[in-house]
Formats: C-alpha cells, sequence, structure tokens
C-alpha cells in the first residue's frame, strides 16, 4: 500500500457547513482543499480554494477534479454515474458511486440493509394512488410518506395519521399531471422511545470505527438537538454501534456515515436512514471526542490511520442555531461570543438566512447529559435574543 504524503489537494463536491468543517479538519493536518460549489461566497470559501460551478454539469466537475487528489462529498446529490467517469480519469472518489447509489433512492437503500440482514421498519414503494391503499392495508396508519430521493432535513417526508390526511398528502406529494409518481417511499410508522445515531467511520482499507451512540431529538423532522452519550442500557449501545458498523460495511462506503436509528419500547433497534457523509448528529464530536467526524472522514478518504472516537467529557449535548428571518448579510452580535463556560459556538458563515435555514450550531460539555442539554439550549436561547435584538436595531437604523 502506498503511503499519503504531503503536498495533496482534497477536493470537496460542495462548500456548505459540512464541507467548511472538513477543508477546517484538512488544513490542521497539513493538506490542500479545494471545493466545487455554485457560489464563490459558500460557507466553505474562506477556509478554502472556491471554484465556482454546479456539481450536476459533467464538464464543471471534470475540469475541477483535474486540480486536486482526491474527492469527497458533503452531501450525497451528485450522480453516480458522474463519479464513476472521475474514477475512470484518474482521480479516486470516496464514498465511490456505487455507495452513493445504494443510498440514494430511499426504497433502494432500505432494500439493500434489509437484504443484508439488518433490521429496518416495514416498507412498500408506491406508484399509484392504489400502492398507498395496499401500504394502509398491510402496514395500517398511522403511515409514513417520504420521497425516495433529494429529500433531507424533514423534506419530502410526511405522517398520514388518517385516510384524510393521507389523500392530502398524495395531492401535494403527486399532483394529477404526474401520475405515476414511482418516487414514494411507504413505511410503517415506529411508536420509538428514542431516535438514536451513530457516527460511523470506515477506512479505504476496510478499517471501522463507531462513536458512542447519542440521542436526537426532532422538531418538524429536523433535528433540534443531540446528546450524547444516550441514555440507554449498555446492551442497547452495543447493538446500536454494531448495526451501524454493519451497516457501512453493507454498502462498503468509505468516510463518515451517519447512521438514523430507531430504539423501540420492546428495546429492538431499526436502522432509519443513513447518511453516507459527515451528519448533523455528529456535530457533537468537535468538542467531546478525541478525533472530530471531519477529521475522521478526511483520514477515512485519504486512507490514513483512524482516530480515537473516545468520548473525553461526561456529557456533551450540540443545540442547533436555525434562521428566523428572509435576507442577506447575516448579523452575529459580538456579545454571542461570551458564551458561558462550556459552551462552544460553531457558526457557518453564510451570506443569507431563511426561516428554519441551519446558520450554525453550539456544543455544551458538562458533568451530566441533562446538563449539557440544558446549558446547549439556554446560549442558544440567548443568542436568539441577542440576534432579535440586533435585527430589531437594524431595522431601526
Amino acid at each position: 500500500m502506498s503511503s499519503t504524503t504531503l503536498p495533496i489537494t482534497l477536493g470537496i463536491i460542495g462548500g456548505g457547513q459540512l464541507g467548511r468543517m472538513m477543508a477546517i479538519a484538512a488544513q490542521q493536518m497539513g493538506i490542500g482543499v479545494s471545493v466545487l460549489h455554485p457560489s464563490a461566497d459558500c460557507s466553505a470559501a474562506p477556509v478554502s480554494d472556491v471554484c465556482v460551478g454546479d456539481w450536476t454539469k459533467r464538464e464543471d466537475l471534470l475540469g475541477w477534479a483535474e486540480a486536486v487528489d482526491v474527492i469527497t462529498l458533503e452531501h450525497e446529490f451528485v450522480a453516480a454515474a458522474d463519479l464513476d467517469e472521475l474514477v475512470r480519469r484518474g482521480t479516486p472518489v470516496w464514498p465511490q458511486g456505487r455507495s452513493l447509489e445504494c443510498v440514494q433512492d430511499k426504497w433502494l437503500q432500505r432494500s439493500h440493509l434489509q437484504a443484508a440482514g439488518l433490521p429496518v421498519p416495514q416498507f412498500r414503494a408506491v406508484d399509484s394512488w392504489a400502492d398507498v391503499q395496499l401500504a394502509v392495508a398491510e402496514l395500517g396508519l398511522p403511515l409514513v410518506l417520504k420521497t425516495r430521493r433529494m429529500g433531507y432535513d424533514g423534506h419530502g417526508t410526511a405522517i398520514a395519521r388518517s385516510h384524510q390526511e393521507l389523500e392530502s398528502i398524495w395531492a401535494r406529494f403527486c399532483p394529477p399531471d404526474m401520475e405515476p409518481l414511482g418516487q414514494l417511499l411507504a413505511e410503517e410508522f415506529v411508536p420509538f422511545e428514542q431516535e438514536l445515531a451513530v457516527m460511523a467511520i470506515r477506512r479505504r482499507n476496510g478499517d471501522c470505527r463507531s462513536y458512542p451512540v447519542a440521542t436526537t431529538v426532532q422538531k418538524n423532522y429536523v433535528c433540534d438537538y443531540t446528546i450524547a452519550p444516550a441514555a440507554i442500557p449498555r446492551a442497547v449501545g452495543e447493538k446500536a454501534q454494531e448495526i451501524a458498523i454493519a451497516a457501512v460495511r453493507a454498502i462498503e462506503s468509505v468516510g463518515a456515515i451517519g447512521v438514523e436509528l430507531f430504539l423501540t419500547k420492546s428495546g429492538d433497534v431499526l436502522v432509519n436512514e443513513l447518511a453516507p457523509r459527515p451528519h448533523n448528529s455528529g456535530h457533537y464530536t468537535l468538542n467531546g471526542c478525541a478525533t472530530n467526524q471531519f477529521e475522521q472522514h478526511v483520514r477515512a478518504v485519504l486512507d490514513l490511520p483512524l482516530g480515537s472516537t473516545e468520548l473525553l467529557v461526561p456529557a456533551v449535548a450540540m443545540a442547533n442555531i436555525f434562521g428566523t428571518r428572509q435576507g442577506a448579510n447575516v448579523s452575529l452580535p459580538l456579545d454571542a461570543a461570551l458564551v458561558p463556560a462550556g459552551v462552544y459556538l460553531h457558526w457557518y458563515g453564510k451570506s443569507a438566512e431563511r426561516p428554519g435555514r441551519k446558520m450554525g450550531h453550539l456544543n455544551a460539555i458538562a458533568s451530566s447529559i441533562d446538563r449539557a442539554r440544558d446549558a446547549a439550549i439556554e446560549a442558544r436561547d440567548a443568542l436568539s435574543r441577542w440576534r432579535s435584538r440586533d435585527n430589531e436595531n437594524a431595522g431601526d437604523a
């Protein structure tokens, strides 16, 4: 095996907050970074070289790839065939196209995991209204409907608790002029006890590791905050980590993978979804673990030895900071830096804000998971008050 030596340039498809944090991790290791992004003022711009281009256009992708040594992704919305073409032209891409194909379509993802013997909720592909009715007969209500592709942060997910809601959701997802859609997934509603998440890492040589299990709390289908370690029995945690590693190996992905799980009241652990990249549920590792998920991802795709995934503090919580208004010139009051001891601000530097958009996050470390959670949420509330006051003052000026 040839060793990785400097200088080397890592190419990242996408320059959002995940690309930004990957770039920071890479540069701390002396690795150059180039990101491909449609906007020159993307989040990763201050910490990397930005090539302005569209990753959905093959000519932009191929032209940019000539200047980098290894390519990875901050999202899974790139055509697998285009990634395969990059490899054919001599630029390694991790994760590979075949791994990405396994997760880009949620029905294929579930089918692949089920075939590998992993526990997943019952599911059905939906091509017509008749298929929806059959899914209800087999899986009952409530019923979860998801778009098979391009869904994230709650986009393209809805829960029907009645036949009337089901009709409304179907009309929204599948207008009459689009039928048959053939792009929906119906799955059983899991009355979970907790939503769990495990960040798993797989190196190019096959070495796999997992981080401690975290509890995630959703609001409007989007992660609101995360706590690690999860308050679960040790045996359940070990099971969740084993399932996460098995899922990573099943799709043969390389790099960080976010594995979202359901813990049922009976103690069963089911795989909900996979994200083949660093993930929101793993942001707590930036201040809580020996090696954070972004550095691990860089190590894995460059086939470098993986770092420790050990949790170095008793407890850590992550709270997302969401946009509250529509507009550019996003402000962050300097007073926001005066957060309590043990609370760390990670601001993404986005040039525009909109309601619900992830603008940053806060990590809080403490002696217990309750104290960590409370510290993160209280700091977020304080920051929101400062930002609201600043925005009001800007409007009065």
